[in-house]
């Protein structure tokens, strides 16, 4: 990321700028670890936010299967995913998809680097799940 200085009378600080976007406080940083992933089946809903890159949450989490759902619970693994800077529209979209605060909830955890970000948690383990050792969506065949 590189901020831009602004311009004219009285300009006298930095706007973040991100890949020929300006980042507002109204963005909001978002870790996804499943299907809203690039190359993932849901990744369509975050095809007008900005992908911070790849990272990993700090190691107070589990990543299990729920009949093909990814859920993140509290455990003591890192759950590998992305960062992404979303805007209020896709968050909403995002609430709805994941059914926030029914299904999955919004809220805010440590990554690995120290960041803090929002994530969806599974509000509810149900009886059948499998824990996903590696912590990655994508090599969950080692359950």
């Amino acid at each position: 990321m590189r901020f831009h200085t602004a311009q004219g009378a009285g300009a006298h600080f930095c706007k973040p700028f991100f890949r020929g976007k300006f980042v507002t406080e109204k963005e909001t940083p978002i870790f996804v670890y499943g299907t809203l992933m690039r190359g993932e089946r849901n990744s369509h809903f975050l095809h007008n936010s900005i992908f911070v890159g790849e990272d990993e949450t700090a190691p107070h989490w589990d990543l299990v299967n729920l009949y093909g759902r990814p859920g993140m619970t509290p455990g003591n693994r890192s759950v590998k995913g992305e960062v992404y800077l979303v805007d209020q529209d896709t968050k909403d979209r995002i609430d709805r998809l994941e059914r926030h605060p029914f299904l999955y909830q919004r809220t805010s955890i440590s990554l690995i680097t120290g960041k803090i970000v929002e994530a969806y948690k599974i509000c509810r383990l149900f009886s059948c799940f499998k824990i996903i050792k590696s912590g990655s969506w994508r090599q969950k065949e080692d359950t």
